[in-house]
């Protein structure tokens, strides 16, 4: 009887390792994007800070299976033992030195993801193959080759059970960068309650955030806004937008070829009040009356071209 059970044990092990190999490069993107909220899983991870930049957090990631993820961060010291909560209502993140709780509404929450996909198979050729194990984890390896000149290579490892990304490099003009990397996986069979409420300790102060409105249309965004803000339609290396958000301070356009993520900040150009985050004049450039700043996760290059686009566009209206 064991030895009949342990055989089916490996014959399901077989179809369920065949059925994931199986799948097309894109429907295995398709599950990455969404495992996190549906894997149970401990791991520790190791993230570029910037992805232009050397440096690197150290974080242990807690998934509960039902959508609630916790970050604990354990490198670099500065950062050591801050705490970041999604439990799908609210982010939380405290600062154990600072002895502050910030909370966020996430009312706001990601879009589905069926537009990154769209975008990335229009903007990426894609293959993929298995690889050696990462963090003892059966792993497949999906190359995916920019349709656009000057964008970067990505290589993104994921685990064949759960389709949670365990390692991705990013490679741009020969320099590859591992954006992030799994040094441990672990799967327990629950998580305590405890991790996904508030960190408890004495004398915290509280600040609440006020989150952004998203809005459907550069109407919309008007009507709660001073000023007529404008939403670039001819985007090159294949950037669209995704969404558009009001707050406070202006407009945010999240932009996106659907790997990587650049924000299109607008503001009056006339306001006496700084922009969003503070940022300067440097920062930013002025056209039609608006000031406008783009940031994202991308090389400074790819910020440029984007930059050189929108003057362009904005003065041929």
């Amino acid at each position: 009887m064991r030895g009949d059970r342990f055989f089916l044990t490996v014959v399901l092990a077989a179809v369920v390792s065949a059925c994931a190999w199986a799948q097309s490069p894109i429907d295995i993107l398709r599950k990455s994007i969404d495992a996190r909220r549906s894997t149970l899983a401990s791991l520790i991870q190791s993230q570029s800070l910037v992805p232009t930049s050397e440096e690197r957090i150290l974080m242990k990631i807690e998934l509960d299976g039902k959508g609630r993820i916790r970050r604990t961060m354990l490198q670099p010291l500065r950062f050591q033992g801050q705490v970041m909560i999604d439990d799908g209502k609210s982010i939380l993140a405290f600062a154990p030195d600072a002895k502050e709780l910030r909370v966020m509404s996430t009312a706001i929450r990601p879009l589905s993801s069926s537009f990154r996909i769209e975008q990335i198979s229009k903007n990426y050729r894609l293959s993929s193959r298995k690889v050696d194990p990462i963090a003892g984890r059966a792993t497949i390896l999906i190359t995916c080759r920019p349709a656009h000149r000057g964008m970067p290579w990505r290589r993104i490892s994921v685990d064949q059970k759960t389709s949670l990304p365990l390692r991705i490099v990013s490679t741009l003009d020969g320099k590859a960068t591992t954006l992030l990397d799994t040094l441990s996986f672990d799967e327990p069979k629950s998580m305590p309650e405890s991790l996904f409420r508030a960190p408890q300790a004495s004398e915290v102060k509280i600040i609440r955030l006020a989150g952004p409105t998203r809005v459907q249309s550069e109407e919309e965004a008007a009507e709660r806004l001073n000023f007529r803000p404008w939403v670039p339609k001819g985007l090159p290396m294949g950037f669209a937008a995704e969404a558009m958000e009001v707050n406070s301070s202006g407009l945010a356009i999240r932009l996106t070829d659907g790997f990587h993520s650049v924000t299109l900040y607008q503001w009056d150009a006339n306001a006496k009040t700084p922009g969003f985050g503070g940022l300067s004049d440097s920062d930013s450039f002025v056209s039609r009356g608006l000031r406008m700043a783009v940031i994202g996760d991308v090389a400074d290059s790819i910020i440029q071209r984007l930059i050189e686009n929108l003057r362009k566009e904005s003065l041929n209206l």
